[in-house]
């Protein structure tokens, strides 16, 4: 007799084999561990080959973008006084009129 090469399974018959487990690092995200801290991606390294009059012209354009921003904020504030001056005015001299 011949002897048989394949080894008697314990299984039943009519049940099949689980499928093999994944091979290590097979792109499948393991979730182990904390998830990470922060926002996600590369953090992006300060450019120091920049030159500083690049970096001082950017500033400067900077600072006065801010103070543009600042005196139109300034003269809607002082437009909103004015407005409410006037209206409180007219609410006196309503209340004044019989």
């Amino acid at each position: 007799m011949r002897a048989s090469s394949r080894v008697p399974s314990l299984r039943p018959r009519g049940v099949s084999e689980p499928p093999p487990p994944p091979p290590p690092n097979s792109g499948a995200m393991e979730l182990a561990g904390p998830p990470p801290q922060g926002p996600p991606g590369r953090k992006r390294l300060p450019n120091r080959d920049r030159p500083a009059a690049e970096d001082d012209a950017l500033h400067q354009i900077a600072r006065q973008a801010e103070a543009r921003l600042a005196a139109k904020r300034a003269a809607r504030a002082e437009a909103r006084e004015i407005r409410m001056k006037e209206l409180e005015r007219q609410q006196k001299e309503k209340q004044t009129k019989p």
